[in-house]
């Protein structure tokens, strides 16, 4: 082995330290003898070895991310390498969640008949929160027209869009698309989907103002479809794709022309065929949803899909991060 002494051509540096400039290699100590000052080496070495060179991680000047960036864990860390301490960013959208109707209480271990305990709100809340949004469940409103209108007036006044639960059909005490075009501009009552027909957009104070459907199957597609790229724009970002894979429709099933129908499914394998099977159908089964894997879009022109026949499933939110069972 070569050998050298402390202070005369070798010189002891611990992990992190920074290295002179007349030393160009560095030997770990599992690789060499110390006996007093003498260092015997055991391992030849190249000049740079073991030593991080600097700027090896980014050099000066280089932009370490674009704009429109969302800014992961990691990139913290890289910004905080480089000395950046401070960065411009979008704020978090605020969205105000505002539930109406006479007959929605909030949640309670016992209704009264007739009852509808308030759950919509917190599922979207969910919805933003994952989207990175920042909500603001707001107390229910009574079938009142005047009460929805001061309710929307306080609630444009601190929030970057609002979200009307309810009150979107042509019922007698539907309000929500005269309060939107009192207050601002109505732009549409109602859209080609299934469930989710009735939803209301409208802009008023230059904050976007959608009325969500009552029912909660037809809330979340509204959501997904309406809410979710919203949260994003106000964040400068682009919505990310809608996670989909391809499975087999395990039964028929048939769909009116002229809407956009949204069927749900469970996601089954049965050796190396994944199949898609249809749940309950209907705007109101909330367990159907919990219970669903993912969403089959049977577009306008199309009155179904046969058994067997190859689909695209959306994949749920709570689906992606757990996968699917066999």
């Amino acid at each position: 082995p070569v050998v050298f002494s402390l202070g005369q051509g070798a010189l002891l540096v611990d992990t992190g330290d920074p290295v002179p400039e007349e030393y160009d290699a560095v030997i770990r100590k599992e690789e060499l003898i110390l006996k007093g000052d003498k260092v015997f080496i055991k391992k030849p070495v190249a000049p740079g070895d073991n030593i991080r060179p600097v700027g090896e991680d980014f050099p000066a000047g280089e932009r370490l991310f674009p704009s429109r960036h969302l800014l992961s864990p990691v990139d913290l860390a890289c910004l905080l390498s480089g000395g950046v301490t401070a960065v411009r960013v979008w704020p978090r959208p605020r969205a105000a969640l505002l539930p109406t109707g006479d007959e929605v209480v909030p949640p309670q271990s016992h209704p009264a008949p007739g009852q509808v305990l308030e759950s919509n709100s917190t599922m979207l809340a969910g919805l933003i929160t994952l989207w990175g949004g920042c909500p603001q469940v707001l107390p229910i409103v009574p079938d009142d027209p005047g009460l929805l209108e001061e309710s929307l007036d306080r609630a444009l006044e601190e929030n970057d869009m609002v979200l009307v639960i309810a009150g979107s059909s042509a019922g007698n005490k539907d309000y929500t698309a005269q309060a939107v075009a009192r207050k601002g501009q109505l732009l549409t009552h109602g859209v080609a989907i299934r469930p989710g027909r009735p939803v209301i957009l409208g802009v008023a104070r230059e904050r976007p103002v959608i009325g969500v459907p009552g029912y909660p199957i037809s809330a979340f597609i509204c959501a997904q479809l309406f809410v979710r790229p919203l949260v994003y724009h106000k964040q400068g970002l682009i919505p990310p794709p809608w996670p989909r894979l391809k499975a087999r429709l395990a039964r028929k099933v048939f769909s009116p022309l002229g809407v956009e129908e949204f069927i749900r499914v469970r996601l089954e394998k049965e050796g190396k065929i994944l199949w898609a099977v249809p749940s309950l159908r209907g705007a109101s089964t909330v367990l159907s949803l919990a219970r669903s894997h993912g969403m089959v879009a049977i577009p306008p022109w199309v009155e179904g899909y046969g058994q067997g026949e190859e689909v695209q499933v959306y994949l749920l939110p709570w689906v992606q991060e757990k996968g699917v069972r066999s």
